[in-house]
């Protein structure tokens, strides 16, 4: 006889947690309003986009995390998007109801101030509840408290254990488990067989100043200039894609370069970051040595660097990563996930001849791509923080290698 599926409620955002926006999708969930009945002459109006615009859906694993908890096969899963009023009042009174309560990275990553106020409900829950917290390095006074008041019993950590360990070591009654980033192949997967038009390829945002390096940054543009020097064909910029375009755009590249991501400085109320940003927000014309001078020369906080969502895609469409010399928590391991790029970048014309050779890039990228499936996809992840939280919600057979 089949077990009975476990009740999960869990908590995302289509966009930034606000005010602000809570009102828009109000009155997009009344109305019904889409962007396709605005009249044709109006939609590129920059008011009309803003309004209808979803500003995570450039954030691949936000939607990841989502379908791969709505896929669990042990889990029945109601979702509340907590910028909707109206799912929110229906999901506090789910809330007795539900054998396991989910925040994920989106509802509890860029803006505390709905979670917080959900959260006094939370203690009145059934089951037990997890958090995702997005973006492990700003507002963590913030986080932490949230996770404090609203009895959180697990916290879902994308950084390495070792330093999760540390950065909630104020949560004694809470279980941190390593949940970090992962692999969703149904949408990253490897394009059509033959040459590809790119031969290093990147889209991405910049790292903001007060993260405390500018390591990826170098990293990018370093291995752009020696591949150039090369002769391959480059295409970088510094501008973030959608979820369908970024997969596209990387199984048309034989290779990308990146470095870990999260900061060095990391610390439980978040105030040497907050104090930079501030700093940067004041002055926008600020220079990196101005502000590691200012800020960062001298600190000694937790170290925060992570492997992210941006390191397993490629693996997906077997693209093969060019990387900074990191730990990637554990998980990857160069020249066998990756081809390694020294910190003080004096290997990247030797890194750049490495990927030029078909060889060498085909067995990285077929052994990476095997890796990922084969242990490192969402739907495992969410498998392992089910069995921790539910142990009796045991996966269907051959789940965990999906």
């Amino acid at each position: 006889m089949q077990a009975s599926l476990a009740r999960a409620l869990v908590f995302y955002a289509r966009s930034v947690p606000g005010w602000r926006q809570l009102a828009v999708e109000t009155v997009r969930h009344v109305t019904g309003l889409r962007l396709d009945h605005v009249p044709a002459g109006w939609r590129d109006a920059r008011w009309v986009r803003r309004f209808f615009k979803d500003t995570y859906q450039s954030l691949s694993y936000v939607e990841d995390w989502r379908e791969a908890f709505a896929r669990h096969p042990r889990l029945r899963v109601s979702p509340c998007n907590i910028n909707n009023p109206v799912e929110i009042v229906r999901a506090l009174r789910a809330l007795k109801e539900a054998d396991l309560v989910v925040a994920l990275h989106s509802a509890v990553g860029d803006h505390l101030g709905v979670m917080r106020r959900i959260g006094r409900f939370l203690q009145g829950r059934r089951g037990p509840a997890i958090a995702l917290f997005g973006n492990e390095y700003n507002l963590m006074d913030e986080k932490i408290d949230f996770a404090r008041r609203a009895g959180v019993d697990f916290i879902g950590s994308q950084l390495p254990p070792a330093a999760a360990a540390q950065l909630y070591a104020g949560l004694p009654r809470v279980r941190v488990l390593h949940a970090p980033a992962a692999l969703n192949p149904d949408v990253y997967r490897p394009g059509p067989s033959g040459p590809r038009p790119v031969d290093l390829g990147f889209r991405g945002q910049a790292y903001p100043l007060f993260v405390g390096d500018v390591e990826r940054t170098d990293a990018v543009n370093a291995l752009s200039d020696a591949a150039r020097r090369a002769g391959l064909a480059v295409d970088v910029r510094f501008a973030p894609l959608e979820r369908g375009g970024w997969s596209d755009f990387l199984a048309g590249c034989a290779g990308i370069p990146g470095a870990e991501s999260g900061t060095y400085f990391l610390e439980p109320d978040s105030k040497l970051l907050a104090r930079a940003q501030a700093y940067c927000r004041r002055r926008p014309a600020a220079t990196w040595p101005e502000v590691r001078e200012r800020f960062f020369t001298g600190a000694r906080k937790i170290n925060g660097k992570a492997i992210s969502s941006r390191h397993f895609e490629p693996l997906g469409t077997k693209t093969c990563q060019v990387l900074l010399e990191g730990e990637y928590n554990g998980i990857l391991k160069p020249m066998e996930h990756y081809i390694p790029v020294r910190k003080d970048l004096s290997n990247v014309d030797a890194a750049v001849a490495l990927l030029a050779d078909p060889a060498v890039r085909a067995r990285i990228t077929e052994t990476a791509h095997a890796f990922a499936r084969a242990g490192h996809t969402y739907l495992k992840r969410v498998d392992d923080l089910v069995r921790a939280a539910l142990p009796g919600a045991e996966a269907g057979g051959g789940f965990a290698g999906q």
